[in-house]
């Protein structure tokens, strides 16, 4: 007698299907704390994050000109502090600490020592050293001038439509059924 709708291959379908679940949305919730734990760390304070970000130059001999040095804000600053602050065009710029009276810095780049030093205000600072990535300001100016832009692009394009042409390598392997006898 055939019964259908509720035999045993019905069943196991649905919890095949149902066992998925789970997995998506664990890989969903980690690919969101990522995000979140990003944001936190690298969020600009234009997007109401902590971290500023600073080219560098060749004021500093620590960190070599081309350059990202992510600055974060301390509690205090002292003599010898290798800090960012806004410059007097309002860009951001490394120095270290000279010497300090109130609430001013007397700020200067270590190769530098002819060149006038700045005064920024404790307001002006925008923090200390967090983490230095080696060339990766010359890079954002080669990604986002407009052949670089373009380029960018069409990796991206490239990379999404090629995921939705991968193919399995190797045998497709297929249930058995058993035999009934």
């Amino acid at each position: 007698m055939a019964v259908r709708g509720g035999g045993r291959g019905d069943a196991s379908r649905g919890r095949a299907h149902t066992a998925a679940r789970p997995l998506v949305s664990g890989r969903v919730a980690a690919v969101a704390l990522l995000l979140v734990t990003g944001w936190w760390f690298l969020a600009p304070p234009a997007l109401g994050g902590q971290t500023s970000y600073v080219a560098t130059g060749t004021s500093m001999p620590d960190y070599p000109a081309g350059g990202l040095v992510l600055v974060r804000e301390r509690a205090g600053y002292a003599v010898g502090d290798v800090v960012a602050h806004r410059a007097a065009d309002g860009t951001p710029a490394l120095g270290r600490v000279v010497a300090a009276a109130d609430d001013r810095f007397l700020v200067r780049g270590d190769t530098s020592a002819l060149a006038a030093p700045t005064r920024p205000s404790t307001e002006a600072l925008l923090g200390t050293p967090w983490l230095h990535l080696p060339h990766a300001a010359t890079l954002v100016a080669a990604l986002t001038s407009p052949v670089g832009f373009g380029l960018s692009l069409l990796a991206l394009m490239a990379v999404v439509l090629g995921l939705g042409t991968a193919r399995q390598v190797g045998p497709v392997r297929r249930p058995v059924t058993p035999l009934r006898p």
